[in-house]
Parts: structure tokens; C-alpha cells; sequence
């Protein structure tokens, strides 16, 4: 997480090939985009609370 604080990083965005896989990105705390349900989000911080687990 060091290199996200020099290089600014805010986060990681997945494209979901289908249905199974946006519920599986889910499971991690990603968020799907409002325009598009199989592009989704993961911030930063869910990054890295999902590391510490």
C-alpha cells in the first residue's frame, strides 16, 4: 500500500465478463458502476481491509 501513497493510486477498476463473475468482484466489495453493471470499482482502502482479512 506504500506504492499507492507515491504513485497515487485511488483504486482498481475490473470489467466482469459476465453475470458470475460481477457477483464474485462483489464478494471482494467492489461496487458496480451506475452505467455500467460490469465495470465495477474497489477503492484503496477496501483494498486494503480486504488484505488485512
Amino acid at each position: 500500500m506504500i506504492i499507492s501513497r507515491n504513485i497515487g493510486i485511488k483504486g482498481f477498476f475490473v470489467d466482469a465478463k459476465n453475470e458470475k463473475a460481477r457477483k464474485y468482484y462483489e464478494k471482494f466489495g467492489f461496487i458496480p458502476m451506475p452505467d455500467n453493471k460490469q465495470q465495477l470499482f474497489l477503492a484503496m482502502n477496501g483494498l486494503q481491509q480486504a488484505y488485512q482479512t
